[in-house]
């Protein structure tokens, strides 16, 4: 496995100051749980079996066979880079919390401080020091006081037999290589108690601290799992996964979205309101140039400069396989020399032309051009919404369900779709381009209307959109309680160009009986609708459907 850059940059916090193991393991690790997730082959515990964090570290490398073993990401985040970084991010989190979270229990420190403060003074410790040392090993590890009795006789033995060797003057360097290696036994023992009394709590720690790891993991995958079935349920549609560091599918309110579609289940002519609110296509007709082909080979004969069956001519180059004699003859002195090294690097060497005559089949393609029609296909759609306060009520549940309606028409038939909501302002949404707009959806779905009503903004907007490349056969629908002033004549000038010469279509989908005639006036098509009476709204969609 080749560590990533892209990787160690992601998690250069957790490789640089994450504590565990050392830097190397550190990196590997990061690269390692990574590529599980993200590659559907790559087989994680294999790789740390045979990694040294296995044989130095085997207390991680158990930890982290743990993680693999909650593999149920898997099904979502395999070739998914970002999800597998975010799962990567969690994990990694998780260990350097375990490592901080161990070292400074109380246990742990004391014994570590202990080694360490040995490991600073062993060399000036005196004889009795390793006595007083043996009585704390004790009481430390009781389980092996027949070992450290073992240790201290050997050691009381040594020291009294090198104290009387010194007293009779005698050499005693055996004696001393004898109780060094006793003094080594002992601080080998004692490390390796220190290393097992670690890893036994270690496993201590984790089995309890994983369980509320694993609980936090499940739910996190739970809300991606319901995340994932919310939408390909509600709109038949996943496109990419949305963008987990921008947090917006934490956030979504899954029973908001639930309720709408419940409400188009139960009033099902609000769906076929917004499935004709698009036009097709029909204005001017489109080609698609079909072409046939007959194909000729004839044989022909070319000349190749590169080949050398003949001579042309003579010609300036730097060829020296092809040099005349004369030129040749310059070589023979040093001072000439000079005048052919200026020769070659100019590329005025007299040569030798040469050509070739090749010959070739040629294909001469004789194409005929047939035309066809394409087919029409079904038009984007501008819906501006009022949002004022007098629509508060049901005039503003039945937009909101339209809405809800719209999009998922647009995400299932890959049409365009861009709402307009307005009041005395304006707020746009491409709902085609959901990944990036759920948020602002959620926004629209869950805000009260208030505010008074001024459409022109809206209108302003739908003109522009329509004169986009995206939205330039598209209709304008707009759905309020038109308890509003009527538009400019300049407005409204401009609203019957863009028909005229665009063939774009104005609806109004009027939802109360108080309404501004004058508004309705330029309107291509105007649907009143009696939001309290279920059969208003089914007649409105049976005259939809003969206005299309």
């Amino acid at each position: 496995m080749n560590p990533s850059n892209n990787i160690n940059n992601k998690f250069s916090n957790f490789i640089l100051f994450g504590g565990l193991m050392d830097r190397a393991s550190r990196e590997y690790t990061a690269n390692l749980i990574y590529n599980y997730y993200f590659d559907e082959d790559f087989d994680g515990p294999s790789e740390l079996a045979e990694s040294s964090i296995a044989k130095e570290h085997p207390e991680w490398a158990d930890i982290i066979n743990k993680i693999f073993e909650e593999n149920s990401f898997r099904d979502l985040s395999v070739n998914n880079d970002h999800l597998s970084l975010k799962i990567t991010e969690e994990a990694l989190k998780w260990l350097k919390e375990v490592h901080f979270e161990f070292e400074g229990e109380q246990e742990i420190y004391e014994m570590r401080k202990k080694i360490e403060n040995f490991e600073e003074s062993k060399d000036s410790m005196k004889n009795e020091h390793w006595k007083d040392l043996l009585k704390d090993l004790q009481k430390e590890y009781p389980d092996m006081s027949q070992v450290w009795n073992f240790y201290d006789d050997k050691l009381t033995e040594a020291m009294k037999k090198l104290r009387e060797l010194k007293e009779k003057n005698k050499t005693y360097k055996q004696e001393e290589k004898e109780l060094s290696a006793i003094k080594d036994k002992i601080e080998e023992d004692w490390k390796e108690l220190y290393k097992r009394r670690r890893i036994q709590k270690f496993k201590e720690l984790n089995y309890s601290k994983f369980s509320i790891f694993i609980d936090d993991w499940n739910e996190f995958y739970r809300r991606l799992e319901e995340f994932y079935f919310n939408l390909s349920s509600l709109f038949g549609y996943l496109g990419r996964f949305w963008d987990l560091s921008e947090g917006v599918w934490q956030n979504v309110d899954w029973d908001l979205f639930e309720k709408y579609a419940q409400i188009l289940e139960e009033e099902k002519e609000i769906q076929k309101l917004a499935e004709i609110l698009g036009r097709y296509q029909e204005c001017e007709e489109e080609y698609r140039i079909e072409l046939l082909e007959k194909t000729e080979i004839r044989t022909e004969w070319e000349i190749e400069s590169s080949g050398k069956s003949e001579i042309k001519g003579v010609h300036f180059s730097d060829d020296l396989s092809s040099l005349l004699p004369a030129e040749v003859a310059f070589l023979g002195s040093p001072e000439l020399e000079i005048i052919f090294s200026k020769n070659f690097v100019e590329k005025k060497l007299l040569t030798f032309e040469y050509q070739n005559r090749a010959k070739f089949e040629k294909e001469e393609k004789i194409t005929e051009e047939s035309k066809k029609l394409k087919e029409d296909k079904k038009g984007p759609i501008i819906a501006c919404i009022d949002t004022s306060g007098s629509m508060h009520g049901s005039p503003e549940r039945i937009a909101k369900t339209l809405i809800f309606s719209l999009l998922k028409i647009a995400l299932r038939e890959k049409r365009r779709c861009f709402l307009i909501s307005f009041s005395t302002d304006i707020e746009t949404l491409e709902l085609t381009d959901l990944d990036r707009s759920l948020e602002k959806l959620m926004r629209f779905l869950t805000k009260s209307f208030h505010g008074g009503t001024d459409p022109t903004p809206a209108f302003h907007k739908s003109l522009e959109m329509l004169e986009s490349e995206d939205y330039k056969k598209a209709d304008v629908v707009m759905v309020s309680d038109f308890v509003m002033p009527s538009p400019s004549k300049d407005l409204l000038n401009k609203i019957e160009e863009q028909k005229e010469e665009n063939k774009n279509r104005f609806h109004s989908l009027v939802i109360t009986s108080q309404h501004n005639p004058n508004m309705l006036e330029f309107f291509d098509n105007n649907w009143v609708c009696n939001s309290e009476d279920i059969k208003s709204i089914k007649n409105l969609a049976r005259g939809v459907v003969d206005s299309f």
